[in-house]
């Protein structure tokens, strides 16, 4: 594989990234194969320890995801009592 530095040695060639898709391109993809991510190495982990329980959760999550800004319930909900604790003066 490729031993220039900073580049993945597990994933293709920098060169041939970068004959196909551009030098830009082939820096961007060594950043991203090479910069920590620790929710998304977490969530690999507990897709490796628990199987499909986690996949099933996780994709369902990204289809129907739970709203949480103005208007949602769980927002109004959450406003509403902190409305109640902290009244306006």
């Amino acid at each position: 594989m490729s031993t220039e530095p900073n580049w993945p040695a597990q994933r293709s060639r920098r060169s041939t990234v970068a004959a196909q898709f551009g030098a830009d391109r082939a820096d961007l993809m060594a950043w991203a194969l090479t910069t920590a991510d620790p929710l998304a190495d977490a969530v690999v982990d507990e897709i490796h320890e628990q199987g499909r329980t986690v996949r099933v959760a996780l994709a369902t999550g990204i289809a129907r995801p739970t709203p949480c800004g103005p208007g949602s319930t769980a927002w109004s909900r959450s406003s509403t009592a902190s409305r109640s604790k902290h009244p306006r003066r």
